[in-house]
């Protein structure tokens, strides 16, 4: 396996976690999908905070996830 492989293989998920955080912690909040394009009043019925906590474990759990997976999809590729 080369170095490019196992960088990616950590970066992805690791990128994933610091992402989720962030979501978590409401920032980067621009990012989610059309939470920039709906009008103010579409924005107040929803409760922010609980979305962003919601979407933010989701994302780390997948990061998580496949950071413990991706090793074991394909052992052969990370072991010598």
């Amino acid at each position: 396996m080369s170095i490019l492989e196992m960088i990616l293989t950590l970066l992805i998920p690791w990128g994933a976690v610091l992402w989720g955080v962030n979501i978590y912690h409401q920032k980067g909040t621009w990012f989610l999908a059309g939470w920039n394009t709906m009008r103010e009043e579409e924005k107040a019925s929803y409760n922010e905070e609980e979305m962003c906590h919601l979407f933010g474990r989701c994302v780390i759990f997948c990061g998580v996830g496949a950071l413990i997976l991706l090793p074991k999809i394909n052992p052969g590729k990370y072991r010598k």
